[in-house]
């Protein structure tokens, strides 16, 4: 159960804590690529996602590994006595995932497409972040010298955006194995 916290000034959002989300386990570990003009009717609803994947307009990235860092703030002048003010952000995500081998048309397309957006999962499973705006994404296969090493593609995601991503429940069972 959310319990609501209303913070002075009265033009913020009321601050939501919930004891289930007092820890949250970090790496991202399931990514989604989702056409542009999708518009999700319940972004939690399985049923919604399900079908998109099986009608081939989400493409679904089970079992990655990777991070999203703190975003940089976009600064400009300001007025006054503000030196400068936040004017948007830039975000970036990385991920690794499988199937080097005969992939690379894929990702050489998206190199050069901006119809897509994104939602990656992280933790246990438990919470999923979605970025409504046009994404970069550039997947690389770097090969570590190293004969112990797995060669895996490095994506890396690129958008600008003042906000953070939206983040909530996980649709149950789709992005699990």
């Amino acid at each position: 159960m959310a319990t609501c916290v209303t913070l002075s000034g009265g033009a913020l959002p009321a601050y939501l804590i919930n004891a289930a989300d007092c820890f949250l386990a970090g790496r991202i570990v399931a990514v989604a690529l989702i056409p542009i003009s999708k518009a999700f009717v319940d972004i939690t609803d399985a049923t919604e996602w399900n079908q998109d994947v099986i009608d081939g307009n989400i493409i679904l990235f089970k079992e990655t590994r990777g991070s999203y860092p703190r975003a940089s703030a976009v600064t400009a002048p300001s007025r006054g006595t503000q030196d400068t003010k936040t004017v948007g952000a830039s975000h970036t995500m990385n991920f690794f995932t499988n199937y080097v081998k005969g992939n690379h048309g894929f990702w050489n397309a998206l190199r050069y497409s901006s119809s897509f957006k994104i939602a990656f999962v992280v933790g246990n499973y438990d919470s999923l972040y979605y970025v409504n705006v046009a994404c970069s994404i550039d997947g690389q296969p770097p090969v570590d010298e190293s004969i112990n090493s797995e060669t895996e593609w490095d994506v890396q995601v690129t958008w600008s955006d003042a906000n953070t991503p939206e983040i909530s429940d996980v649709p149950p069972g789709v992005f699990t194995t």
